[in-house]
């Protein structure tokens, strides 16, 4: 399991978001911002703080604090497929969703 830092850190950039936009949008400093994703670092200091971040970057509460996700209802090799998903960087995650839209049409077709 990969630490809170790195989370925020891949759910960031899964997002689309520099530090910089990330920064403005939750009111905070980007030193702030680099250190809630570096190792041994700050984390955010509220819940609200929490729930802001994980509203904009797209990730559950649970999944930042123990990452964990809420997909127990998938087989292994779903889970496994949506977390690599989660960690590409967004033009990625439109390229794969793109390729797999192609080919549900193809195969309902």
């Amino acid at each position: 399991m990969s630490s809170r830092a790195k989370r925020c850190k891949a759910a960031r950039n899964s997002a689309g978001l520099r530090q910089s936009d990330a920064a403005e949008k939750l009111n905070k400093s980007i030193a702030t911002i680099k250190s809630w994703e570096r190792e041994g670092g700050s984390e955010p200091n509220t819940l609200g703080d929490v729930a802001s971040m994980c509203r904009l970057y797209g990730m559950s509460i649970d999944y930042y604090i123990n990452g964990r996700e809420n997909i127990t209802q998938l087989t292994k090799e779903e889970q496994t497929f949506l977390s690599d998903y989660r960690m590409l960087p967004t033009p990625y995650r439109e390229l794969v969703s793109s390729v797999a839209g192609a080919l549900a049409e193809k195969q309902n077709a």
